[in-house]
């Protein structure tokens, strides 16, 4: 042994694991352990085998590990001519393993690997190995690589790409996003190596706009280049700024005597127009607003627009009447400007509350009526068509790139318009959200409903076999009584004739002793009486026989009746709890139908379209400023929860809104994602050993369940509290392989886990116990799922089969064979049956049937818990939607950082 002269600590993991894996693990490990001794951790030294303990810390020449590999015992370690191929350990490693000993033999199992100590980054690697869909199927997020995307399912874009600035720079985790799991507040968990992360999407504060305005903003307008923004008040004040100025604005102006109605920048921006209910029109003079020359009309003006490539002012008045100013007279000195020509004039049937310049440099005309009635003008004045709103008018706004234009009034229903032929595109109406909750209600409600009904069959049915084997086993009492009878008779019959057989023969021996000549008559007596004796005791012995077949019979009876008077029992109890599952579940229906008629946005009071035109913002009495997206006419964010007077955008997306208490907000962004916390440190191997391959929520969204493990090794299952990251509790040998899927049954009070160990198991959630293990696949378990009515289980596995268990029963229901490949993945659709499979055949099916889109091994896949959509990722790291009612394909989302050559679309 070499003489090793050291200060510091002798690190087990790193300096002591390296000899022992290559010489001794392979016959001393958790799983082949000779003479009972696992060498991987100073933990099981400890414990030790068949010998003892061995390893006594701090002390070398008591340590069994150490005597047998210095070759101080008889029985030398490793052996001779071993079949791993072991060797002796060299002078060095026995000095390392004898100091490591000294210093007290501390140390982590071998199989925790000690985690990298380098990252590399996984630039290039796209692959989706986990997806998931939120509650109300909005969102879907898939992971490719170690980058995490959530993509929006109503606007058909990326919502956000989570990023960890701390943990993982520029990325979601280090290492492969490996489980994703939403939970039905909108959280989502995702789980890499060691770690599991938790995201929230949050609705951005509104930023305020500070401003001098006296009295609360009636109009807002923003420069073309989006840097300067207007306002005016009620009074007439009217105040311009910069939105990249200082906190401080500028003083408000008073440019009119009544309320500013609507505010307009010319092209370039150098120019801004204003109408009041006083009757004029003014040009802002934006050095010195006290000299802003102004224009007198005939009646208020209420809207605005330039034609004409800003040549011409158009002016919306409350008589109904749509005035045409040249922007030149604005230059007139007040004595020619009362000389001109007065303006032209052209006819509308009801107040003009809107105007807006179509087509290129302003060659047409859009005006907007109180009644509801829109008119589209030449430049000559001439109508070239007409939209009916279908009732008075409230608001309306114009995409000029796009051509459409939305209406809205006082019934909260925005109409979408093409203005080239003035057809209406759809209707944005009513509260997706709360449809949404009403059909998810509807849906427990009836499976609620279906289960009561369950339940009373199965009260039934235990009743009817507790009855039976309750008079099974008056019956079989009655065997007993009947039995014990016969045998009592028989004993005494047995006893008579043996009684008789000893008398017989006592006499034969009497007449033997005397001669008798009656000798052999009564040897004939006696031969007879030995028959009936013999007779009697076979009977005897049946007898006894059936009475103790008939008591084991009864006692079977009772224990049966015991048994199905629990299971009666317990289907009484189930049957309460399901019909007070199902009252609480019509009371949910019922509240939200009575609630039916009162939803909606209430009456609209402004509108904006965004600038790409894909959003539209809404301000409503009732909802408040909610954004729509005008492509899919699907509702997005409610940002602000009261009515906003006025909206506007900015040319760079930024969406300003005056508020009655004179507030002026501001969005650059309007949602955002963000990590909340983190559970577990890539650097530590507590409280993940190793990756974390399966998450669950609780039903309520609370809890959440985690599956991890080292390969070959064990599987851990652990809860946590959402709230906090606070570990409610582990189950630290749940499997004997890795975790690879989890889900929790409907109820939340257990929680089924898939493996490599080709198990799956059930545990009770509060008490950790395990319920039931379910065996049949011949091979790697790698997914499960829990039907909606909590009766049903479905594996998939990689002996390429899917299977679907009966709960109740531990019994395989169906067997879904004929695949080529692994089954990667498996999900219940809806509150039924039907389930997807998907893996390495490079096929995704529901209900059986093929799902389009197709072409790489599926790694993962889930499914909207209203049945509504299917989301599946795979190799090519592309994430696919189809609508699970016709198994249409809605989106196909590449990754953003490897874009398919052309843009995924609707």
């Amino acid at each position: 042994m070499a003489e090793l002269k050291r200060d510091t600590p002798v690190d087990f993991a790193t300096e002591v694991v390296p000899f022992l894996r290559k010489n001794c693990f392979a016959c001393h490990n958790e799983k082949k352990a000779k003479a009972d001794l696992n060498l991987e951790s100073p933990q099981a030294m400890l414990t030790g085998g068949d010998s003892g303990p061995a390893l006594v810390p701090g002390k070398p020449m008591e340590s069994l590990v150490f005597l047998y590999a210095a070759h101080l015992e008889e029985e030398i370690m490793p052996p001779a001519k071993n079949k791993s191929n072991a060797v002796n350990l060299n002078p060095d490693e026995l000095a390392l393993l004898k100091l490591w000993i000294e210093q007290g033999g501390k140390g982590t199992a071998a199989f925790v690997l000690a985690g990298p100590t380098e990252w590399e980054p996984l630039e290039g690697v796209h692959t989706s190995y986990a997806v998931a869909i939120s509650e109300n199927a909005r969102f879907a997020a898939t992971g490719n690589g170690n980058r995490l995307h959530v993509f929006d399912l109503r606007t058909g874009r990326l919502d956000g790409e989570l990023v960890d600035p701390a943990g993982s720079p520029g990325t979601a985790h280090r290492d492969l996003v490996h489980a994703l799991s939403f939970n039905h507040h909108g959280i989502l968990a995702s789980g890499g190596y060691r770690s599991v992360k938790l995201w929230e999407r949050t609705i951005t504060p509104a930023t305020i706009v500070k401003h001098k305005l006296p009295e609360a903003a009636t109009v807002l307008a923003t420069s073309p280049d989006g840097t300067w923004i207007a306002a005016g008040d009620s009074k007439g004040n009217l105040v311009a700024r910069t939105l990249s100025a200082p906190e401080d604005s500028p003083a408000a102006s008073k440019i009119h005597n009544a309320a500013v109605r609507a505010l307009l920048y010319s092209a370039d921006g150098k120019q801004l127009f204003s109408a009041s209910d006083d009757k004029t029109v003014a040009r802002v003079n934006q050095e010195d607003p006290a000299k802003s020359p102004r224009i007198t009309l005939p009646s208020e003006a209420l809207s605005l627009a330039l034609l004409e490539k800003d040549s011409k002012l158009v002016v919306g008045c409350a008589d109904g009447v749509i005035r045409i100013l040249p922007v030149s007279h604005f230059n007139l000195p007040a004595e020619e400007l009362a000389k001109a020509p007065a303006p032209a004039e052209w006819k509308a049937p009801a107040k003009v509350i809107a105007l807006a310049a179509l087509g290129e440099g302003g060659t047409q005309l859009l005006s907007a009526s109180e009644d509801g009635n829109l008119r589209i003008w030449d430049l000559a004045g001439k109508e070239v068509r007409q939209i009916a709103h279908g009732g008075p008018l409230n608001a309306i706004a114009v995409h000029a790139a796009s051509i459409r234009i939305a209406t809205a009034g006082a019934d909260g229903v925005i109409r979408l318009w093409n203005a080239p032929d003035g057809k209406m595109l759809r209707e944005l109406k009513g509260d997706l959200d709360f449809e949404q909750r009403r059909t998810r209600a509807t849906q427990r409600r009836d499976l609620a409903k279906r289960l009561a009904e369950l339940r009373k069959k199965q009260v039934g049915e235990n009743e009817k076999q507790w009855n039976n084997l309750k008079a099974k086993s008056r019956d079989d009492a009655g065997k007993v009584a009947a039995a014990q009878k016969d045998l009592t008779a028989k004993e005494g019959t047995a006893t008579g004739k043996r009684q008789a057989a000893r008398e017989a023969q006592a006499l034969v021996t009497a007449l033997e002793a005397a001669k008798d000549p009656g000798l052999g008559a009564a040897q004939g007596v006696a031969k007879k009486a030995n028959e009936e004796a013999t007779k009697a005791g076979n009977e005897l012995v049946t007898a006894r026989r059936n009475l103790r077949n008939a008591q084991r019979t009864r006692d079977l009876a009772i224990k049966d009746g015991t048994r199905a008077a629990q299971r009666f029992l317990s289907a009484q109890a189930a049957s309460a709890e399901t019909d007070s599952v199902l009252a609480t579940a019509e009371e949910v229906v019922k509240a939200l139908e009575g609630k039916a008629a009162q939803v909606g946005a209430g009456a609209v009071k402004a509108l904006a379209f965004s600038p790409d035109g894909t959003s539209l913002a809404v301000s409503a009495e009732k909802v408040g400023l909610r954004l729509w997206n005008s492509a899919t006419g699907l509702p997005l964010d409610v940002i602000h929860r009261s009515a906003t007077s006025s909206l506007t955008y900015g040319a760079n997306g930024q969406l300003l809104a005056s508020l009655p208490d004179k507030k002026l907000l501001s969005w650059k962004k309007t949602a955002q994602w963000s990590l909340a916390r983190q559970i577990g440190d890539q650097s530590k191997e507590d409280p993940f050993p190793d990756r974390v391959l399966s998450l669950a929520f609780h039903p309520r969204g609370h809890l959440l369940a985690a599956g991890s493990g080292i390969p070959s090794r064990g599987g851990s299952l652990s809860f946590w509290r959402v709230s906090d990251g606070t570990r409610e509790g582990v189950i630290e040998k749940a499997h004997l392989d890795t975790i690879t899927g989890l889900a929790f049954s409907p109820d939340g009070h257990r929680i089924a886990s898939s493996s490599t160990d080709r198990y799956l198991k059930i545990h009770d959630v509060e008490t950790l116990e395990l319920v039931d293990q379910l065996e049949g696949h011949t091979n790697h378990v790698l997914d499960v799922a829990w039907s909606a009515d909590g009766e049903t289980l479905a594996s998939a596995g990689a002996d390429r089969v899917a299977k679907l268990w009966a709960v109740s029963s531990s019994k395989q229901k169906k067997t879904e064979a004929g695949f080529k490949k692994e089954l990667t993945t498996v999900a219940f659709v809806g509150t039924g049956e039907n389930i997807v499979t998907g893996g390495g055949d490079k096929v995704l099916k529901a209900a059986g049937q093929n799902l389009a889109g197709i072409d790489d091994f599926v790694y993962d896949a889930a499914v909207s818990p209203d049945g509504s959509i299917i989301v599946a990722g795979g190799e090519k790291g592309i994430l696919r939607v189809w609508q699970a009612s016709d198994r249409k394909l809605l989106y196909s989302f590449h990754s953003p950082r490897n874009p398919p050559p052309e843009t995924a679309a609707k």
